[in-house]
């Protein structure tokens, strides 16, 4: 009776048990949920320079010239908090998102027997993250820069004609 007793356990242990929350294995996941907690820390910065903004409009003067250049810098400000609160939604929809779509590829593997996360699927998310830094705009000055960086130019030797 014991040694069935044993074997049963043997057995149980030796099942492949799901694991209930796939998504905290999946390294796309976790970067999307660091990316919401550095934008949290960004937007209170923003909303502290804002309220500073807005101070120092109280306190200029009218009729100085002053008062459009801090006009400007609370309209900056409040710009940028509204950019960084979408983009913060953005992330938190991603992450939902990418938290069913876990969910599903993790129960389709398991099924199969196939390793889970797929690291080339990481390695693709990370291209695309390196994509959205570079900027948009072609500079020619920064492009000279690079070039003379990477090949610097010949100096000229002392002989004459």
């Amino acid at each position: 009776m014991r040694y069935c007793v044993v074997v049963l356990l043997l057995l149980l242990a030796a099942c492949n048990k799901p694991d209930p929350n796939p998504e905290l294995k999946d390294p796309i996941y976790q970067d999307l949920q660091k990316r919401i907690k550095e934008m949290d820390g960004q937007i209170v910065e923003e909303g502290k320079t804002l309220e500073e903004h807005k101070s120092a409009l109280a306190k200029v003067l009218p009729q100085t010239g002053q008062n459009k250049y801090a006009q400007k810098r609370v309209f900056d400000s409040e710009n940028r908090l509204e950019h960084l609160k979408q983009l913060k939604r953005y992330l938190e929809i991603s992450t939902e998102s990418r938290k069913m779509k876990d969910t599903m590829d993790y129960t389709r593997a398991l099924n199969k027997g196939e390793p889970w996360p797929d690291p080339t699927e990481f390695k693709d998310y990370m291209d695309r993250r390196k994509g959205d830094v570079i900027p948009r705009a072609w500079s020619y000055k920064a492009r000279v820069e690079e070039l003379k960086d990477q090949n610097p130019a010949p100096k000229p030797s002392g002989g004459g004609r």
